[in-house]
């Protein structure tokens, strides 16, 4: 399995009384994303929509993320470029990538009693797999403990 494929964790650990959370990372695999300072055909959107929901429940599924009860997620917009950008234009990918966590059955619902964000940032240059020159999408899901 290819490193961007391995799931990342750190798992609980109990050291001193305290579990420490869990943190998963996941790299959404290179599709189309959604911009909100673009004005698609609704039959469009919806097809880029699903894409990045079906891709993201693909790629947790095959890190085997367990069900989290509670989590935090930060989306961070990897360019391929390094011109100035607003990351939070990117929140609608963001949103359609923690809708296929749903489906994934990582999370119970996106509702905000179990998610807060997602937040999103600009992260590192995107690392070109297949030669499109394409953004892609990273989401760190860390888990909230009670």
């Amino acid at each position: 399995m290819p490193d961007h494929q391995r799931p990342q964790e750190t798992t609980p650990t109990i050291g001193g009384g305290v579990v420490s959370p869990r943190t998963f990372t996941l790299l959404v695999p290179d599709v189309l994303m959604l911009s909100a300072n673009v004005r698609l055909h609704w039959r469009r959107k919806a097809a880029i929509t699903r894409g990045i929901r079906f891709a993201t429940k693909v790629q947790a599924l095959n890190q085997k993320i367990p069900r989290l009860e509670r989590v935090h997620i930060l989306g961070e917009y990897l360019p391929v470029d390094r011109r100035r950008r607003d990351p939070a234009n990117w929140a609608p990918s963001a949103k359609a990538a923690v809708d296929g966590l749903v489906d994934a059955g990582v999370l119970e619902d996106d509702d905000h009693t179990r998610v807060t964000g997602p937040d999103m940032r600009l992260g590192d240059l995107a690392q070109d797999v297949t030669g499109l020159r394409r953004p892609r999408l990273r989401l760190i899901i860390t888990e909230i403990l009670l």
